[in-house]
């Protein structure tokens, strides 16, 4: 017998999740808890750990954690016109009808995500390159190219964020946090994708009409017309919410080609490959296009805007 952690019923436990692989000086995931080194997770629905080969015989969930992880006891009758989601024992699966019978009626869920945060203590939260997340979730990672990340909902609706142009780790531009989650990315923390260029929008003339407040790579300029094609919701509504939001983020970078370069840490190399950002030479104590081209084999042209930014050519 044992006491679950986070229980006050003494449960008996078993090897109803399986043995893990065993690191020695790692924690192990076990639903709400992290088991301590050197041993293994006997059930993640009740978070219960045990050294190797001590897990007694199964109970499939915690009794106070008023979620099981057994298909939930439910059956749908009548019209097929309503449908809810349910727990199947190893995802949530929907259901058409609109009479439910069983003890556990009280599990139904609208939507496929709530029923997944519902028994959320029956799934693995963490994802890397082997272990995928459920559909309508995503792998948020730590960072960009990191290998490990925890298991999100994709947003289903982003119409309330506010306009906050991001860099996705695929080195796209969003017009929010959100946007980029619903395209499943990780957010970039830096500007360097190309927030801080200006965006390759068409105007049309023809009209006195304000479209919103673009930033140019250096300042943010009023654009006027009839319309606007192309990323357009890169666009202010006004002067003070375009300096607001661009100058504080993007003083320190400085445009290369589809992308934009930290100053006075990297310097902009334009070859074969397009526009890249190179970290500045450690030998470099201040950037200077001497010290950057001594260190280059296909540049021979360096520009120096004055404020740290440059950029090298061939």
């Amino acid at each position: 017998m044992v006491v679950a952690s986070g229980c006050t019923t003494t449960i008996t436990v078993g090897t109803v999740d399986g043995p893990v692989s065993l690191d020695a000086a790692a924690l192990v995931h076990c639903g709400a808890v992290d088991c301590e080194p050197g041993k293994i997770c006997c059930s993640s629905a009740c978070g219960v750990c045990a050294a190797p080969g001590e897990c007694p015989t199964v109970l499939a969930s915690c009794p106070d954690s008023g979620v099981v992880c057994h298909p939930d006891d439910v059956h749908l009758t009548g019209m097929p016109s309503c449908f809810s989601f349910f727990w199947d024992g190893t995802n949530c699966v929907e259901q058409a009808g609109c009479t439910c019978t069983g003890s556990e009626c009280g599990m139904r869920r609208d939507t496929y995500v709530d029923c997944m945060e519902l028994h959320t203590v029956c799934w693995s939260h963490f994802c890397d390159a082997v272990d995928f997340c459920p559909s309508d979730y995503f792998c948020l990672y730590t960072s960009c190219g990191t290998d490990v990340g925890l298991c999100t909902p994709v947003p289903s609706d982003c119409t309330s964020a506010a306009h906050e142009p991001t860099c996705g780790c695929d080195h796209l531009v969003y017009a929010s946090p959100c946007e980029a989650q619903r395209a499943r990315q990780t957010l970039e923390p830096t500007p360097g994708c190309g927030v801080c260029n200006a965006p390759a929008t068409t105007i049309a003339p023809g009209c006195s009409t304000s479209l919103g407040w673009m930033w140019d790579g250096t300042r943010c300029v009023e654009q006027i017309g009839c319309s606007c094609a192309g990323p357009c919701d890169r666009f202010e509504p006004t002067q003070l919410a375009c300096e607001q939001h661009y100058q504080s983020i993007c003083r320190d970078y400085f445009t290369c080609g589809n992308t934009s370069c930290h100053r006075s840490a990297e310097y902009c190399l334009h070859d074969t490959m397009g526009g890249r950002c190179i970290p500045v030479p450690t030998s470099c104590s201040l950037p200077s296009c001497a010290c950057v081209l001594s260190s280059q084999t296909v540049a021979t042209r360096c520009m120096d805007d004055g404020a740290g930014g440059l950029t090298l050519a061939p």
